[in-house]
């Protein structure tokens, strides 16, 4: 578990820094994308939401694997077989040019989408999920294809309540070792946002000491106590290297401190080494 273990332990400490306990962390290469996406819906809210949702690689090359990950809320129940359609419009510009690609293929006016949900592991009707007024919302940020991603992210409950239980849960996998040299960096952007106004936590101390951690090895191994401490219940140690495999972290529980704070937590964090992206994950969430 220790990859996973490493990147929770950022997150509650991004958590603890906000609220007033704090001990180490990480931030985001930006870079520039083509890839865009929205709800097309009115302001009127939907049944159905999307809270977030990426591609990658962004510029996909033909014959190449591509990685699709998305949330999205149910409001309430959908999905009465024989009543849902789905309508596509999709168009390609190419060379000065643009192809109505729908007039090519006869997936782009499904009448049932249910008939063929049916051959999934899947079943209609979907059913409502959660609250749908909370902020929370994830992705994976970077913009290549990269050793350590996240398929699934939850925070609950939604909003945050400050004196109460958190519980994380996600599924995770890392394709390769990491922490094999000292150059494993973390970076993270902590920006809280309330009464309309976001603060930049990591222009102010101490928060500016824990955004850029260039050995990242090298802290943990200070702080492992402390470490261990945090994510035990993960059955980790925090030390460099950290293998690959699956990452799967069920409900894990963290008692959040009991202060008078409410607004938006939005936290950055990305790892690189050698000057290589290793993974990036971009996470918002509303406390109060």
């Amino acid at each position: 578990m220790e990859s996973s273990a490493l990147w929770f332990c950022f997150f509650l400490v991004a958590f603890r820094i906000v609220i007033g306990d704090h001990v180490h962390e990480m931030m985001i290469a930006k870079r520039p994308s083509k890839f865009s996406w929205n709800n097309c819906n009115t302001t009127t809210p939907l049944p159905l939401n999307f809270t977030s949702f990426s591609l990658i690689p962004d510029q996909v090359q033909l014959g190449s694997k591509v990685q699709i990950s998305f949330t999205a809320q149910v409001s309430k129940d959908i999905g009465t077989p024989g009543t849902v359609q789905v309508d596509v419009d999709a168009l390609l510009h190419t060379q000065g040019t643009t192809l109505d690609v729908c007039k090519f293929t006869k997936y782009c006016h499904i009448k049932d989408v249910c008939s063929i949900v049916r051959t999934t592991k899947y079943k209609c009707p979907l059913k409502k999920v959660g609250k749908v007024h909370g902020d929370f919302q994830w992705e994976n940020c970077n913009k290549t294809a990269v050793p350590y991603f996240f398929s699934s992210f939850s925070v609950q409950p939604d909003p945050v309540k400050p004196g109460s239980n958190v519980y994380v849960d996600f599924d995770s996998e890392l394709t390769q070792d990491i922490g094999t040299t000292n150059t494993l960096r973390a970076d993270l952007e902590l920006t809280l946002t309330t009464q309309g106004t976001p603060i930049d936590l990591c222009s102010y101390k101490p928060f500016s000491a824990y955004c850029h951690i260039e050995n990242l090895c090298k802290v943990l191994e200070q702080h492992r106590e402390k470490c261990k401490n945090l994510i035990k219940i993960l059955h980790m140690d925090c030390k460099c290297p950290f293998k690959k495999n699956k990452y799967n972290v069920p409900k894990l529980p963290y008692n959040l401190p009991e202060v008078p704070i409410d607004g938006i937590f939005h936290v950055k964090a990305s790892l690189t080494e050698s000057n290589n992206t290793i993974g990036c994950l971009d996470v918002k969430i509303c406390i109060g």
